[in-house]
């Protein structure tokens, strides 16, 4: 088991280099294998338990930190993006080549509005990777919390630290430390 937290602890800072979120997927896929009860010994079980506690909390603040508040997803791209219309000429198709555009400043305007709409494509591709591997993995941690973590003092006191040490926003750190509460 040991072996299975350090890979997904090694898969996660694979993300620090890369910010590619399939790292941190694979990270939550190799937690969501760990079986604590199949560590051997009270003092070994307990290491790993906080291990991979670290760790999963090392995940949701690196998802929460490429959160943009700014991001609406109400309001998508659009499939192709279409020039300006000149009055009394006739209207280009949407998509059309920029260089079909006659007029330099309409086709400046158009090759510009292009570009935005690409990078909005890219925001929304990503958000939406983002949104799904958030709840992936919150749910696992939240499994995993549930599985392991009873509502004594001491285990609430371990989950505390691990999320207050690692920076997890305070409304994460509320939800788990809402799971146990009847």
């Amino acid at each position: 088991m040991l072996e299975q937290i350090k890979a997904a602890r090694a898969e996660a800072l694979q993300y620090e280099g890369s910010k590619e979120l399939v790292f941190l997927e694979k990270a939550g896929e190799k937690l969501e294998g760990v079986d604590l009860l199949a560590v051997q010994g009270g003092e070994q079980r307990a290491e790993a338990r906080l291990q991979t506690w670290q760790t999963w909390v090392f995940i949701l603040v690196r998802i929460d930190a490429v959160k943009d508040p700014d991001f609406d997803p109400n309001d998508p791209p659009v499939t192709k993006v279409s020039p300006r219309a000149i009055p009394g000429a006739h209207p280009y198709m949407p998509g059309v080549p920029p260089e079909m555009v006659r007029d330099p400043q309409i086709r400046a305007e158009y090759e510009q509005a292009i570009k935005q709409n690409n990078e909005k494509i890219r925001k929304a591709k990503f958000y939406w990777q983002l949104k799904a591997l958030d709840i992936e993995v919150s749910e696992g941690a939240r499994r995993f919390v549930k599985r392991f973590y009873t509502p004594s003092t001491p285990d609430q006191k371990e989950l505390r630290i691990a999320m207050e040490k690692a920076g997890l926003n305070t409304h994460r750190r509320q939800s788990f430390a809402d799971l146990h509460k009847p």
